[in-house]
C-alpha cells in the first residue's frame, strides 16, 4: 500500500491519509478483507505520529470503508459499504458507493442519500391486491416464462413509450430486472475487445461500477449546465473506437441536469454520424416539476440509433426489479436470447401486477400524487441550499425535476471522505461525489436527494451540513 502525503498542503495529514486509502478501496487496489498495517507501522512508514493514523482509520471506519475489530486489526470491509448495491457487495473493492439500494438509516438521521422512493407514498395495498390477483390458481400459467417478459407488461410498456412520443411495439421491447440488468445485458452484447465506452462525468455511480466489472475502458465526458460537453465528445468519437455512449438526459444522476431539445438533437446527430449506439437512461422522466419537458432522445430517433433503458425502481419499489429496454427488433432479439440462456425469464409475476396497476389507473394516480409531494420537497431543499450552503461557497445546480441536487464545495477533493464521514456522525447522510467521477475531481462534491427526506427535515439537515463545511474550511485555511 503506497501512500504519499504532502506536508506543503494546507490539508490535515489524517485527511490526506483517509482520502488516499478510500481511493485505493474504490479502485480495487485494496480488495475486500485486506488487512492494513497497524497504526504504529503505518505511522513509521509515513513519518507521522500514531494519533494521525488512528484519526484517519476512525474516519474511514465511520464512512464504511474499514472495519476495526477488538484486537485492533484494521481491514477493508468485505461488504455493506454505505449505499452499496447487493450486486456490488461481492465486488466491494471494484465498486463505488452507490445509491440504488441503501439500508434504513438509524433513528435521528436525515437521509439525503437514498434514491429509493418514500414507502409512505407507495400504493402498497393496491400492489398487494394486484399480486394476489395474479397469484390466484385460475390465473397461474404453466407455460415457461417468456424471455422478453410478460406480454401484458410489454404491451403496457409499449403504450407508455408511445405516450412519450416513442414509436414502440412489444417486439421492440424486452423486460429486465431493473435498469442495472439492462446495462449489463447491453454491455455483454455491445462491448468488444479494444473498444471504449463514453459516459458522463460526474455520472451514475452504479453504471461506473458495472463498467469496472466488465473491465471496460471508460472515457469520461464532462457534464456542464446544459448536459455533456459535445465538443469533447466529438473529439473522443473522432479518435476512439466506441461501442456506446451512455447518457441520462432527464434529471441526470447525480447532477440533476436536464438537457434541452437542441442539445439532444446534436448528441443524436454526433452518434449517428460516427455510427455509435446511444444508450439513453430514462431514470425519472415523469418527474418534471418546473418548465416543459423535452421529448426523449429516442423519440427523435429514426434510425434505431438510440437504445432506451427505463425502470420503475425509482418510482416504485426497487425490490420489484422492473425495468426494460426499447431498441430495434434485432437488438432486443439478441438480448432476449442472452437473457434466456442466463436466467430463463424474470420477475413476471411482478410484471403482471404492475400491468394491472397501470390498467386500472392506480399507477398514474400514484405518479401524480408522488409528483406533487416530491415537487414540494425539492422546493424546500433548494430553499435550504440557498439559505445554508450559499454562504459557505457551496455551488449547487437547480434541477427541473427528479430527486437530486448536486453540490460542489470549495474544499479540495482530499477532504471529501472526511466531509462525508463527519456529516454521517452528525446524522446527515449524503452520497459522496468521488464514486460518480471517472477521474478524481478537484473539489469535494456530494449529492443530495429528496426521496426519503421530508421537507420539514431538510432545513435542519442543511444547517448541520453548512456547519461542518465551515469547520473543515477553518481547519484547512487557504483551501
Amino acid at each position: 500500500m503506497l501512500l504519499d502525503i504532502d506536508r506543503t498542503l494546507n490539508v490535515p495529514l489524517a485527511d490526506q491519509i483517509a482520502a488516499q486509502i478510500s481511493r485505493l478501496v474504490i479502485e480495487g487496489d485494496l480488495p475486500p478483507s485486506s488487512v492494513l498495517p497497524s497504526t504504529r507501522e503505518l505511522a513509521r512508514r509515513l513519518g507521522v505520529d500514531r494519533g494521525t493514523v488512528a484519526r484517519a482509520f476512525s474516519r474511514l471506519a465511520a464512512s464504511g470503508y474499514l472495519a476495526l475489530d477488538q484486537g485492533r486489526r484494521v481491514q477493508v470491509r468485505a461488504s455493506s459499504l454505505p449505499g452499496t448495491h447487493p450486486l456490488q457487495e461481492s465486488l466491494a473493492s471494484r465498486t463505488a458507493h452507490t445509491d440504488t439500494l441503501v439500508a434504513t438509516p438509524p433513528n435521528g438521521h436525515f437521509d439525503l442519500r437514498s434514491l429509493s422512493p418514500d414507502p409512505r407514498l407507495l400504493p402498497a395495498k393496491a400492489l398487494q391486491k394486484a399480486m394476489c390477483q395474479v397469484l390466484k390458481p385460475a390465473n397461474e400459467g404453466i407455460e415457461p416464462a417468456n424471455p422478453r417478459g410478460d406480454p401484458c407488461y410489454l404491451e403496457m410498456l409499449s403504450r407508455r413509450m408511445r405516450r412519450h412520443g416513442i414509436e414502440s411495439t412489444p417486439e421492440t421491447l424486452i423486460a429486465t430486472n431493473g435498469a442495472q440488468q439492462a446495462f449489463d445485458l447491453l454491455l455483454r452484447v455491445l462491448l468488444k475487445p479494444g473498444m471504449s465506452v463514453a459516459v458522463e462525468t460526474p455520472g451514475y455511480a452504479s453504471l461506473l461500477a458495472l463498467l469496472r466489472l466488465h473491465e471496460a475502458k471508460v472515457i469520461g465526458i464532462p457534464m456542464g449546465d446544459k448536459g455533456m460537453d459535445l465538443e469533447v465528445l466529438r473529439r473522443v468519437l473522432e479518435t476512439n473506437s466506441l461501442c456506446a455512449v451512455f447518457t441520462m438526459p432527464c434529471f441526470q444522476n447525480p447532477t440533476g441536469v436536464t438537457t434541452g431539445r437542441e442539445h439532444r438533437r446534436a448528441l443524436l446527430q454526433l452518434c449517428t454520424t460516427h455510427d455509435v449506439p446511444l444508450v439513453e437512461d430514462g431514470f425519472l422522466e415523469d418527474m418534471q416539476y418546473f418548465g416543459q419537458a423535452a421529448p426523449p432522445i429516442k423519440a427523435l430517433d429514426t434510425q434505431h440509433r438510440v437504445i432506451y433503458v427505463g425502470t420503475f425502481s425509482k418510482l416504485l419499489w426497487p425490490r420489484l426489479r422492473l425495468g426494460w429496454v426499447a431498441a430495434s427488433p434485432e437488438l432486443t432479439e439478441r438480448l432476449a436470447y442472452l437473457r434466456q440462456t442466463t436466467e430463463m425469464g424474470g420477475q413476471q409475476i411482478a410484471q403482471q401486477a404492475i400491468a394491472t396497476l397501470q390498467k386500472d389507473g392506480t399507477l398514474d394516480r400514484y405518479t401524480r400524487r408522488a409528483h406533487r409531494e416530491y415537487r414540494r420537497r425539492m422546493i424546500g431543499l433548494l430553499r435550504a441550499c440557498r439559505l445554508h450552503l450559499g454562504p459557505q461557497d457551496v455551488k449547487f445546480r437547480v434541477p427541473t425535476g427528479g430527486f437530486t441536487v448536486w453540490a460542489e464545495s470549495s474544499l479540495p477533493s482530499v477532504l471529501e471522505t472526511t466531509l462525508v464521514a463527519r456529516l454521517q456522525q452528525a446524522g446527515v447522510l449524503v452520497q459522496a461525489g468521488l464514486p460518480c467521477h471517472v477521474a478524481p475531481p478537484q473539489y469535494a462534491c456530494f449529492r443530495l436527494s429528496i426521496a426519503r427526506c421530508d421537507a420539514t427535515a431538510v432545513d435542519q439537515a442543511l444547517s448541520r451540513t453548512a456547519q461542518i463545511v465551515n469547520s473543515l474550511r477553518k481547519e484547512a485555511p487557504g483551501c
